[in-house]
């Protein structure tokens, strides 16, 4: 795909530090959220506590898909934020209804789902048995 190597290259910019603290350097991927980094962690099957130079070719891959796929589901279904957000015209967002492990106790497969402060210093849900 497209841009893998320039994805590859900045996310190699932190190379020793875990996939959810470079996830959340707004510096390395800028727009990525609490959820986002959830759900594409989990879409990717990876660990919040991989280290990014542990990653192969095809996780990076894995994991700049699952990051375009989250975003874009989120911004089509109007976003994921409070619960009283409206957009413009007065509808609700629905994003987080399609959440799979984000806020939730099991994937939709029904695995058990955690939630843990990581080292990027933020709750992060995710499933063990599915993502290494």
């Amino acid at each position: 795909p497209p841009n893998v190597a320039g994805f590859k290259r900045i996310m190699l910019k932190r190379a020793k530090k875990t996939l959810a603290q470079a996830l959340m350097d707004q510096s390395v991927t800028a727009g990525v959220g609490n959820y986002v980094k959830a759900e594409a962690l989990y879409v990717a099957g990876l660990s919040p506590h991989r280290l990014v130079n542990s990653l192969t070719d095809g996780e990076f891959v894995a994991l700049r898909t699952g990051l375009i796929a989250v975003m874009t589901d989120s911004y089509r279904s109007g976003g994921a934020t409070i619960a009283t957000y409206r957009s413009p015209d007065g509808k609700a967002g629905e994003a987080q209804r399609r959440f799979c492990v984000y806020g939730h106790d099991a994937s939709p497969e029904g695995h058990p789902v955690i939630s843990e402060t990581t080292l990027d210093k933020r709750t992060t849900w995710w499933c063990p048995s599915v993502q290494k």
